[in-house]
Order: structure tokens, then sequence, then C-alpha cells
């Protein structure tokens, strides 16, 4: 549809659209009390940083392999640097995995 010239409008992430929405729920906080949390650099952590919002990549899921289930913390800065960059995503925070 688009290729043939109509007008998509993308909502879900890493699109703007979705973080406005979210956002709207989270009145009286400001950005920098918010965090995004997710395993997916194109999806998660490339919408966060396009709506200005920290981040926390879980390693432990898409991104297992390439970068290593268990890199946190001081390990953060010894991350492969190639993923991300292909993204066009760079992460806040790095943990292996996420409970609630």
């Amino acid at each position: 549809y688009e290729a043939a010239g109509g007008e998509v409008v993308y909502v879900g992430k890493p699109y703007q659209p979705i973080y406005t929405a979210c956002l709207n729920q989270f009145d009286g906080f400001e950005l920098n009390e918010l965090v995004c949390v997710g395993d997916s650099l194109e999806h998660d952590i490339q919408g966060a940083n396009g709506a200005g919002l920290a981040s926390i990549l879980i390693t432990g899921g898409l991104h297992a392999v390439e970068i290593g289930p268990q890199v946190s913390g001081a390990e953060q800065s010894q991350a492969p640097d190639r993923p991300m960059a292909e993204h066009h995503a760079k992460p806040d925070y790095i943990a292996p995995g996420f409970r609630w």
C-alpha cells in the first residue's frame, strides 16, 4: 500500500506513536523517571532511544547469541558493539534477565 502511494502509519515499537500513547499514561512523571526494558535492539532499545527514554537491554533474549546472555553491569562496556551499531540502538543499561 505504501509503495503504491498510500499513507501508512506505523504504531508499534520502535515508532513514536506508541511511545506518545504510553507516555500519556504516565502523566506527572518526568522522562528521566522512566525506563524501557526489552530484549530487542531493533524495537525496544531503538524505540526508547528515539523517544528520549532510558533503556535496559535484556541480553538473555533475542540477542543472546550475538551479545551473550550473561552480560551485565561492569561487563556492559565489553559487550559487542556490532549488533548495537547494526540496529542503531544503544542501551543505557544491560542485564541478563528480567523478573517481575
